[in-house]
């Protein structure tokens, strides 16, 4: 049986999931597989590559040319790659012309199909997209069962190719609660709310600080950079929304994680998302709007609260109430945690790709 020689393929470089997905994939995988990276430039891949002694083809950001279509060719002959992965619709289309001129088989991960923040047009030119060249694929990946059922409902094809593999992460371990009778960890002074996520329309980041505006005596934080840092800014100064913290990308996101008691995402819609999972693997309950991919992580009143989206009173009551119930607040995170174990483990994850990739 051939060896998997694999290359990965991002349009993205960005810091966020679908970049940290492909590396902690690929970096975790048994000896028996050989991954390459055909991804963009930026300082956090090139410190993920030379870390651990990858091999990489630089691509540009979100752009496509013929001369980098022969590039991943030639790079593609010269390292005796079997099969290409595609991690998003960027990514798939550089796949699957790659593969009209090699015929090496295309695995597809979507990570989130985003047709909610795109007009009619493009919406209908993507799915049309799709029914075309989505045929060339070998395997259709999708990293959550709600991802699976909304491509089917906007006729996004499949073609009989498709599995659900969901997303893995890293087992922490469980942070400590506040107890508010018996004072411990001390340290706090405040009610810590955190979120992580690229600011962009799909991750409706103006609603946190809607939120965080409603209750001024907890703390809100966002960890993450993007073209809504400006106006989400301006947001915080027109309200003063002193109790708003933005802090930009980091890379030591679990240390931001320990030091808070609830997680929140506010998304219009996700595959299924990494810094969700990451949040329960440390054991903080997540308070999430109930939209595709979100609502495959938690289950209600268990490991963490949904509020349909835009409903912000909704979620600032679940906030509210997490932040005066620490029993509660602690059974919770102690569900969410065992969530994570028992479906979004990365040994998990990694066990289902390798299975893929033998049978491809």
């Amino acid at each position: 049986m051939r060896k998997p020689r694999i290359l990965m393929i991002s349009a993205t470089s960005k810091i966020g999931g679908g970049p940290n997905h492909i590396f902690l994939l690929g970096k975790n995988l048994s000896k028996q597989h050989k991954v390459f990276y055909a991804i963009p430039k930026s300082k956090y891949v090139e410190n993920s590559i030379k870390d651990n002694k990858l091999k990489a083809l630089y691509t540009s950001e979100r752009k496509l040319s013929i001369k980098e279509i022969i590039d991943i060719i030639k790079f593609v002959k010269k390292n005796d790659i079997n099969i290409l992965h595609a991690h998003g619709k960027g990514a798939s289309l550089t796949a699957r012309l790659v593969n009209l001129f090699t015929n090496i088989p295309v695995i597809l991960t979507y990570h989130g199909i985003h047709l909610k923040c795109h007009n009619f047009l493009i919406r209908f030119l993507y799915i049309l997209y799709e029914n075309v060249f989505g045929r060339l694929d070998k395997k259709k990946v999708f990293v959550s069962e709600s991802e699976r059922v909304f491509a089917n409902s906007v006729n996004i094809p499949t073609f009989a190719k498709d599995i659900v593999i969901p997303n893995g992460v890293l087992d922490m371990q469980i942070k400590e609660y506040r107890n508010k009778e018996t004072n411990i960890y001390p340290k706090k002074e405040f009610f810590n709310v955190i979120s992580v996520c690229r600011l962009v329309s799909q991750k409706n980041v103006l609603h946190i600080g809607e939120i965080a505006n409603l209750l001024p005596d907890i703390k809100f934080t966002i960890i993450g950079h993007g073209p809504l840092w400006e106006e989400i800014n301006v947001l915080k100064e027109e309200k003063n929304i002193d109790n708003l913290f933005l802090l930009g990308s980091k890379i030591n996101v679990y240390e931001y994680l320990y030091e808070s008691d609830v997680y929140l995402t506010t998304s219009l819609y996700e595959g299924l998302p990494i810094s969700v999972l990451e949040a329960m693997s440390i054991g903080l309950p997540v308070i999430a709007s109930n939209v595709v991919g979100n609502r495959d992580t938690l289950i209600h009143d268990e490991s963490g609260y949904f509020f349909n989206l835009g409903d912000i009173d909704k979620a600032k009551n679940h906030i509210k109430f997490l932040s005066e119930n620490s029993k509660k607040l602690k059974n919770m995170g102690e569900q969410a945690f065992k969530r994570q174990r028992k479906l979004f483990s990365l040994s998990k994850m990694i066990s289902s790709y390798e299975s893929l990739y033998i049978d491809i």
